[in-house]
């Protein structure tokens, strides 16, 4: 069974509650600015490698090959794109269910490898995990994610559908936890995780608390993973070699955002559900990749 990487793991949790004590003397404009910075950068970034990892899994590097994957990748984009603008409450659905599972994957793939379980199991699994984490954010910042959503999709969700769907994930979450023998080594571990979500999410802003959980416990491991998967081990000089093959796509990503913004003249208070938009139609295509790597699609 594979050991938890404690170090990694007290620097996550130091570097949280640094942001959760730090929200108490900044304001909602230098926490949104904190939050975007972190996104945009790490965030982004460690979903910019998505071809080269295809490339790798796929053991096929020529250029045709590489044109094709490019074209494919950005067509889903595209289509996540068109989903969030014409049919979004469809698009905002998916964007949760596909973020709920990929969250919970990331997080427990490697600790369950060597439990027999079916991918169906797991599937359930990854996505109830992912799930308790996005839906008890939902429900702390209740009015702006319902403001969100209004803004997207012209619905409005009950608070009551948020406190269901957690409840619900929470049950089979620890069903499958306390079920295995070797899954309960993580119990404490875990409770303390989202115990220290909910403090997170309660004392910062919604957009500082998804970020701070997406990029410290999301994306730096990921990342890591990645780097380990491409250059066969994580040292600083393998992390150099990910950040420059990673440039020109995090590059292209954050000009099509901002070419959004100033194209379509976007209002300031559209900002926000923009962002999530944007969010989405790159987390589509990223998700699937990441899941033919793992072997889960």
């Amino acid at each position: 069974m594979k050991i938890i990487d404690f170090k990694y793991y007290k620097t996550s949790i130091l570097l949280t509650i640094f942001i959760i004590v730090s929200s108490f003397f900044l304001n909602e404009l230098f926490q949104q600015i904190i939050a975007f910075l972190l996104i945009f950068s790490v965030g982004i970034i460690h979903g910019a490698n998505d071809i080269n990892l295809i490339q790798k899994k796929s053991q096929i590097s020529n250029n045709l090959f590489f044109i094709k994957t490019l074209f494919l990748y950005i067509l889903i984009v595209l289509l996540g794109c068109f989903s969030f603008f014409y049919i979004p409450s469809i698009g905002l659905l998916f964007f949760i269910f596909f973020s709920s599972y990929h969250f919970g994957e990331q997080h427990w793939e490697e600790k369950i490898k060597k439990i027999k379980v079916s991918r169906l199991i797991k599937f359930i699994f990854y996505t109830s995990y992912g799930s308790i984490i996005l839906n008890f954010l939902f429900f702390i910042k209740y009015e702006e994610v319902k403001n969100v959503i209004y803004t997207i999709s012209n619905y409005k969700i009950p608070i009551e559908v948020f406190q269901f769907i957690s409840f619900f994930s929470i049950i089979i979450f620890l069903s499958f936890i306390l079920s295995f023998k070797k899954m309960r080594y993580y119990f404490f571990i875990e409770i303390l995780t989202i115990v220290l979500m909910l403090f997170l999410f309660n004392f910062t802003t919604l957009i500082l608390g998804f970020g701070t959980y997406f990029v410290l416990w999301h994306s730096f491991p990921s990342m890591k993973e990645q780097i380990k998967y491409l250059y066969g081990s994580y040292n600083f000089k393998n992390l150099l070699f990910y950040l420059k093959s990673s440039f020109l796509y995090w590059i292209m990503s954050i000009l099509s955002l901002f070419f959004v913004k100033i194209y379509f003249i976007i209002p300031e208070s559209f900002l926000i559900p923009l962002f999530f938009s944007f969010l989405a139609a790159i987390t589509f295509p990223h998700v699937l990749v990441i899941g033919r790597i793992k072997g889960s699609i």
